[in-house]
């Protein structure tokens, strides 16, 4: 309780600062983010004088660009390595957990995916996996995780997925997305994959996309959760302000409706 108020403390003693004369806050954030992000800025009563339209991307390359010298005051990644590896420099720099995600396993009807079967269907030779890329895309290491948790249930699993797995998205030999569609329903409207093992939380635009997709959680035994960290690099209030409303009932509310799981514990 004592480390959570001295969190908010030092949120408040940031927010009180005055912004009359403050730049737009300039904001990195992991591309699974863009719609809840965009509906927390406007929740928050934030506008453009305030926040700077926010970069978007896989958030290892974020981090690189701002370890080259890119200006931001607060960076919102998937994970919460890349914020701490930022953080090592800034020893005044907060990170602070603010969603949870989960990955699933998406493919089409006629292949006959269920939770029960997944495994077995992303080891089946004739099926092509796509994934995110490890390093560049914390989508991908957690991709990588299931695999080496597959490993405790089949031996040999982690080998062959992931030397099978065709890493499409967030890395240098990613797919660029067809115009007006997303990373993940380009991947099966362009026949790139089978399979594709991403993010829970973009399910219902991939759907949309893609007629006769199918989405199925993971089971148990070889499940992950993603955690997403934010770092505040600056004592820009407005950056403040949005990393403490993130953290609000409200935002958590957004959070929540846009697919990810909350980070705060769930009301009794």
């Amino acid at each position: 309780m004592r480390a959570s108020r001295s969190v908010v403390s030092a949120f408040l003693v940031a927010i009180s600062v005055s912004s009359a004369s403050a730049e737009p806050a300039r904001v990195y954030a992991a591309g699974s983010l863009v719609a809840p992000l965009k509906q927390t800025i406007k929740a928050a009563g934030l506008d453009a004088s305030q926040i700077a339209d926010p970069v978007f991307g896989p958030s290892g390359g974020l981090r690189e660009r701002i370890e080259k010298g890119e200006a931001a005051d607060l960076f919102l990644s998937a994970d919460t390595a890349h914020p701490r590896t930022l953080a090592a420099e800034r020893p005044q720099a907060l990170i602070i957990p603010f969603a949870r995600n989960n990955l699933c396993l998406f493919g089409r009807e006629a292949v006959g995916l269920t939770e029960a079967n997944a495994l077995e269907t992303m080891l089946d030779p004739k099926m092509r996996l796509a994934t995110s890329t490890p390093l560049v895309d914390p989508g991908g290491d957690y991709a990588f995780a299931v695999f080496k948790r597959a490993e405790t249930v089949r031996a040999g699993a982690e080998a062959v997925l992931s030397q099978k797995a065709l890493k499409l998205i967030g890395g240098p030999g990613a797919m660029k997305p067809l115009e007006g569609h997303s990373p993940a329903a380009s991947i099966f409207l362009a026949d790139k994959a089978d399979l594709l093992l991403v993010y829970c939380s973009g399910q219902q635009q991939t759907l949309r996309e893609v007629p006769g997709l199918k989405v199925s959680r993971l089971p148990p035994e070889i499940d992950v959760v993603a955690t997403y960290g934010l770092v505040l690099l600056t004592d820009n209030p407005a950056a403040a302000r949005l990393a403490l409303f993130l953290l609000s009932d409200k935002g958590q509310g957004i959070i929540a409706e846009n697919g990810l799981v909350k980070i705060a514990p769930s009301e009794r």
